[in-house]
């Protein structure tokens, strides 16, 4: 279900060298902390979502809140795209599945079908419940 809150995402393991990039938020976007974040073809962060069209690669996960869906232009302030491994609930996921691609339908519901999904990393284990990912460019 796509975030309506913000949400941390918990990291698993040691932060990357380089954690994230800055990026400004597309006009009449809203991201949301925890959430997926795409870029528009202009280089604009975008929530994967309802607007997952737009979104023509996935950069990481927000490090804040960020509302500018009452923006007419992209937002001056920017927002970092975190990267690593994060603990997220991929449903069905087994241990038959590490290190196949996982894809995001929304910023914050995974799966293993690619469809019109945007993929966001690999599976790199479990941790209880929960999957490892590894996100893309990590």
């Amino acid at each position: 279900m796509a975030l309506s809150a913000s949400f941390i995402a918990r990291r698993f393991g040691q932060a990357p060298a380089v954690t994230g990039f800055a990026y400004k938020v597309r006009a009449g976007a809203k991201v949301w902390r925890g959430g997926m974040l795409g870029v528009d073809s202009s280089g604009n962060l975008v929530p994967v979502n309802t607007v997952a069209a737009l979104a023509v690669a996935f950069v990481g996960i927000a490090d804040r809140d960020y509302d500018n869906s009452a923006g007419a232009s992209a937002s001056g302030d920017k927002v970092s795209a975190l990267k690593g491994a994060f603990l997220l609930t991929v449903p069905s996921a087994t241990a038959s599945n590490i290190n196949a691609t996982v894809y995001a339908s929304d910023d914050n519901t995974f799966t293993l079908t690619a469809g019109s999904n945007l993929a966001i990393g690999t599976l790199a284990g479990f941790d209880g419940a929960q999957t490892i990912v590894k996100l893309l460019g990590s």
